[in-house]
């Protein structure tokens, strides 16, 4: 599996963004990040998105379990999940075919 660092992705919408070039998966991390920072930059990184694109999203904040999924159902991308592993919390969007 390769993938990009953020300094080799044009835009970094996270303190640090990654493309998984054999899936083709956006990697936020937004550990650290409080309210409302993870919902805007998971929102920008939503607007810049190819359709159909999967976004994972990793973050800290709790309010993001909240935020997240309302981010999703706002602009009509899919929510897949979240998972909680040791305070960081893991959430899967796939961005809606416009």
């Amino acid at each position: 599996m390769k993938a990009t660092s953020s300094s080799d992705t044009p835009k970094a919408f996270g303190r640090r963004t990654t493309t998984d070039a054999a899936t083709g998966e956006l990697h936020l991390d937004l550990k650290g990040l409080k309210c409302p920072l993870p919902a805007l930059r998971t929102r920008k990184a939503l607007a810049a998105a190819a359709p159909g694109t999967r976004l994972v999203v990793d973050c800290t904040d709790p309010m993001s379990v909240i935020d997240i999924p309302h981010l999703a159902a706002e602009t009509g991308s899919c929510f897949e999940g979240r998972t909680l592993d040791a305070g960081v919390i893991t959430f899967r969007l796939r961005k809606a075919n416009s």
